[in-house]
């Protein structure tokens, strides 16, 4: 399960050790360890984009644990988005425009 999350600008510098304590708060220590954090677009380091990025918390996720994890990061101040992120579909070849 994935959560895309827009961190507020002051946040920049320790992005992902914040996005883990938080994980920290929500989950118990097992299901914390299994969480990673990425950036959404790695090469920008600056702007609107430098703060998105994706948690992954490990299959499978309960839609409790997911709720948890939600609800600790929304209600963060360094925090300005967390949502699911939305499912992937690939493109059938015969769809796909030449």
């Amino acid at each position: 399960m994935q959560i895309v999350v827009k961190l507020a600008k002051s946040s920049l510098p320790g992005a992902k050790k914040l996005l883990t304590d938080l994980v920290r708060e929500a989950l118990p220590e097992a299901q914390a360890e299994r969480a990673s954090v990425e950036p959404v677009f790695p090469d920008v380091k600056q702007g609107r984009r430098a703060g998105m990025l994706v948690l992954s918390l490990g299959d499978p996720t309960s839609s409790e644990t997911v709720a948890k994890v939600l609800d600790v990061l929304r209600a963060s101040g360094d925090v300005e988005y967390a949502e699911p992120a939305a499912p992937r579909e690939s493109v059938a070849a015969s769809s796909r425009r030449s």
